[in-house]
């Protein structure tokens, strides 16, 4: 009876979401145009963004990536321009803007900023 308790208990933490623990499932959101061409492809944890997000263009180029730690932006986050060359790369410290680039649509570089302490969303 033991050896079979520990799998089966396992296996229902593991479909559960291990809920129990108070652990929250990752679950990969994806949302579409009415078109059916992906529109969005989200990660969360629980009803928080938590990993990758990137929203696409009808023409399947990237429009917009971003990373998010617990609701709140965290790391590189790039949009794009529809010819898929970089628009704007803002780097974010748990949801506090620290640093902006801007480029124009053949890639050059346009601006570039650096904040302290900048909350954003």
């Amino acid at each position: 009876m033991k050896n079979i308790l520990l799998p089966v208990l396992f296996c229902f933490l593991m479909l559960t979401g291990c809920s129990l623990l108070g652990l929250k499932k990752t679950t990969v959101v994806t949302s579409y145009y009415r078109t059916k061409e992906i529109l969005a492809v989200i990660h969360r944890k629980g009803d928080m963004r938590h990993g990758s997000a990137v929203k696409y263009y009808k023409n399947g180029n990237v429009m917009e990536e971003a990373a998010y730690k617990e609701n709140k932006k965290d790391g590189v986050n790039n949009s794009y321009f529809e010819n898929g060359n970089i628009k704007l790369e803002k780097v974010y410290s748990q949801g506090i803007l620290v640093s902006l680039r801007e480029y124009d649509k053949d890639g050059n570089l346009i601006k570039e900023e650096t904040y302290e302490g900048e909350e954003e969303e």
